[in-house]
């Protein structure tokens, strides 16, 4: 029988335990950049598909064009970067070019995965929801690493599937993952003084679409003037979270792996309403049950999924990663 670690998140969004983390592949590009709707775009695809079950975030950092933003720009900056399109992993440049390309795939996969694994922070999310437009969060550090320079604690908005004009893929290419706001006056976030409860809150543009918003919370540690990714990890679909929700217990489901088969079982009696997605938000399955349901893994890569369990306004959700 296979293990299944568990990552709690209910009232809209709450975390533990995230010992594993989410690296962010960062895209510096720019919507009249012909190799960025070339090469660039293709390699970007492939890495986003290579992300699809976790365990990292394909972002699209435009630094120039039109879809350049404050936010944008400072991560570019922030980067060092220079030209276009250039890729990062975290804040290390890769080697990848038009040439080069489809043989970086795997060995770029492969590190991400290396610096997804390790006890680099935890937190917690007691409070993560969008109503009238604006975005609410609440981050408790219960873990920082011992680093000999200032922390940060950053927020940021960005939107997939982002309809616009892109040099080589024309005037309504789809865009994922632009970044799109940092939720703190700084871009770097707010400081870490020390254990304790940071509160973010930001008012999205209206021309945005509500339904593809994420948000990507980053610890940074500032080394020279720039800030270095120490924790980052991402959450989309977050449209779908409301203050109103109330929790499940969590203790009343159990989470069973048998290989072929994941299980969720309760002794309640209620009927509950069971939809499992994948990390990039796209439904897997959707169904009705009572007392046990199960999703055959025929289909499932390995990595993260989320299983949402309803009832009423009742809600649990569970970040199943299968190993």
């Amino acid at each position: 029988m296979r293990i299944i670690y568990l990552a709690f998140f209910s009232f809209c969004f709450l975390a533990t335990g995230l010992s594993q983390h989410n690296p962010v592949l960062s895209k510096v590009t720019a919507t009249w950049c012909p190799n960025c709707g070339a090469w660039g775009w293709d390699y970007m695809e492939a890495m986003k598909d290579e992300f699809a079950s976790g365990p990292a975030l394909a972002l699209g950092v435009h630094h120039s064009g039109d879809l350049e933003n404050p936010t944008s720009s400072w991560w570019a900056n922030n980067l060092n970067s220079s030209g276009q399109p250039v890729f990062f992993l975290n804040n290390e440049r890769l080697s990848v070019g038009p040439s080069t390309w489809q043989n970086a795939v795997a060995s770029h996969k492969t590190m991400a995965d290396e610096l997804a694994t390790g006890d680099k922070a935890d937190f917690t999310l007691p409070v993560l929801y969008m109503e009238d437009d604006v975005i609410k969060a609440t981050v408790d550090i219960v873990t920082i690493p011992a680093v000999p320079n200032q922390l940060n604690l950053g927020m940021y908005v960005y939107e997939n599937n982002v309809v616009n004009n892109q040099s080589q893929q024309g005037a309504n290419a789809m865009h994922p993952n632009v970044l799109r706001a940092s939720m703190s006056d700084e871009f770097k976030g707010q400081h870490i003084i020390n254990h304790g409860t940071y509160d973010f809150e930001y008012t999205v543009d209206p021309s945005w679409n509500k339904e593809e918003l994420g948000v990507l919370i980053v610890i940074w540690e500032e080394n020279a003037g720039n800030q270095e990714f120490v924790y980052s990890r991402f959450i989309n679909g977050i449209s779908g979270l409301s203050s109103t929700d109330e929790i499940l217990n969590s203790s009343d489901f159990t989470f069973i792996d048998t290989g072929s088969t994941l299980f969720i079982s309760t002794e309640n009696k209620d009927t509950y309403q069971l939809s499992f997605t994948d990390i990039q938000g796209r439904l897997v399955s959707s169904s009705l049950f009572q007392n046990e349901a199960s999703i055959s893994k025929n289909t499932l890569t390995t990595g993260m999924y989320v299983a949402t369990i309803r009832s009423g306004n009742k809600v649990l959700s569970q970040q199943v990663f299968v190993k």
